[in-house]
Formats: structure tokens, C-alpha cells, sequence
């Protein structure tokens, strides 16, 4: 009890998709990715054979499951490096309909706030764009967790927080426990069998740009410019594209 791993917010990823390909949830900047914390795993070879990983053991294998874990054997137990959980978290979620100058002036915000040095390991947050109101607008989303004292999260927040419109569409924050909060990423429900799962089929781009290279103006205008128009046309209901800036560690 009162022990913690970093996992993504998706409630129906299973513990096997979270190790074996990432993990990375707002609680990473604190605690790595969920592959990062395993210290041991039992498999299953191709032959039948089964063998115990580790860093002291079969190491290549170690290294190879995770990242590209179904690509190898099959996993029958895990052993992880657990954590002591914060004493609260906090869940945020805010959403604002933005033309599309305004829109690239949040994401450059964002950028230049994440590259600084002032963030607590203890946030972790993302921004989206979502499909527009209207042609020629997008939605742009805010969303995260913070695991310091619920009191200093506008304090956190306040540097990228004051360069956006002051009438968010949709606003949302959630104070409470650490499993609370974990409740409010997974849409106030942790127990899966309370509704079946749902399936999509979608094309994905993962695109890295370097901290010492951040994206320029010129080149997220161009992105968002297109999101707002052939992204508002798009016939998929939902999210077209979806653009993620994800904080890093100090490491």
C-alpha cells in the first residue's frame, strides 16, 4: 500500500503494453517510464524455454524487451522498482478554440516553458490540437498532473499559463489523493469491466525535434494552418492530427 508506479493515463493499456513499449505518464518527469522501473522479468523463449532477465542476467534479452517486447518471448511475471506515492495530486484539463495565430503563439509558449528550468519534477503535462469549432480555427488543449502541494499548482502553471486567453472553453481540475487523481486521467473510472473496450485503426507519425533545435514560429504556423483547415474538412470525427509536447527530466 501507498506505492506507486509511472504509467500512462489510458485505463485499458494493460501492465504488459505499459512495459514492454513505455509507459510514459505524468508522473515520469519523477519516476521514468514503467519499462524503466522493471528489475526483473520471467519469459517465455520461442522453444519453451523459460529464463529469468535482468540487468545481471540474459541482459541482452533484458535490454531487448523492453522497447520491443512482443517481438521476443512472452512475459509470465515482472518484478518492478516501486515508489512511495505523493501525498495529493492534482488532474487539469483545459480546452480553448483558438484562430490560428493564437494557436501558434500557445504552442511556441509552450515550447519556451517546457525548455526552461523552473518546472518541478513533480508536473508533467501535454498539449493537443483538436478539430476546430469552425474552418480556419483549432481546439487547443492543456492537460497534466501535478504531485506538489495542490496550493502551488497556479503558481506552476502561471508562466505558460498567463501567455493564453483568459476564457478557456472547457476547464477542468481535479484536487485529491494520488489514486484520485489517477481516477480523473482515466475518466473517473480505474475498473475496466465496467464497460468493454473499444477499437480504432488510425495512422500515426511520431516526429522528435531536438531541445537544442525547438520548432520555429513559421514552421508550427504552417502546421497549425493546415490542422485548421483540411484538418476541419477531414470526414475521421475527432482528432485529425494530434500534436504532443511532452516535458522532459533533468537527466
Amino acid at each position: 500500500a501507498g506505492r506507486g508506479l509511472p504509467h500512462s493515463c489510458c485505463a485499458y493499456i494493460g501492465i504488459g503494453g505499459h512495459s514492454g513499449f513505455g509507459g510514459w505518464g505524468f508522473a515520469s518527469r519523477m519516476w521514468g517510464m514503467t519499462l524503466d522501473n522493471i528489475q526483473s522479468a520471467t519469459v517465455v523463449l520461442a522453444n519453451g524455454s523459460i529464463v529469468t532477465t535482468s540487468e545481471d542476467s540474459n541482459t541482452e534479452l533484458f535490454w531487448g524487451i523492453r522497447g520491443s517486447s512482443t517481438s521476443f518471448r512472452i512475459v509470465s511475471f515482472l518484478e518492478f522498482q516501486t515508489f512511495a506515492v505523493p501525498s495529493s495530486g492534482t488532474a487539469f484539463e483545459y480546452l480553448w478554440d483558438m484562430d490560428i495565430p493564437t494557436a501558434t503563439s500557445a504552442f511556441i509558449a509552450f515550447q519556451s516553458w517546457a525548455l526552461s528550468s523552473s518546472i518541478p519534477l513533480t508536473f508533467g503535462g501535454e498539449i493537443g490540437f483538436l478539430k476546430g469549432s469552425s474552418y480556419g480555427q483549432v481546439q487547443f488543449t492543456f492537460l497534466g498532473g501535478y504531485f506538489g502541494p495542490a496550493e502551488s499548482f497556479n503558481d506552476t502553471i502561471a508562466p505558460f499559463f498567463s501567455s493564453l486567453p483568459s476564457n478557456p472553453a472547457f476547464a477542468n481540475v481535479t484536487e485529491g489523493s494520488w489514486i484520485e487523481a489517477l481516477a480523473a486521467f482515466g475518466v473517473g473510472n480505474l475498473n475496466t469491466s465496467t464497460q468493454p473496450d473499444t477499437n480504432d485503426t488510425f495512422y500515426a507519425k511520431l516526429l522528435m525535434a531536438p531541445m537544442d533545435v525547438p520548432l520555429m514560429n513559421a514552421s508550427m504556423r504552417v502546421m497549425v494552418t493546415y490542422l485548421a483547415h483540411v484538418g476541419f474538412n477531414s470526414s475521421d470525427v475527432g482528432i485529425p492530427f494530434e500534436t504532443f509536447a511532452v516535458f522532459g527530466t533533468d537527466d
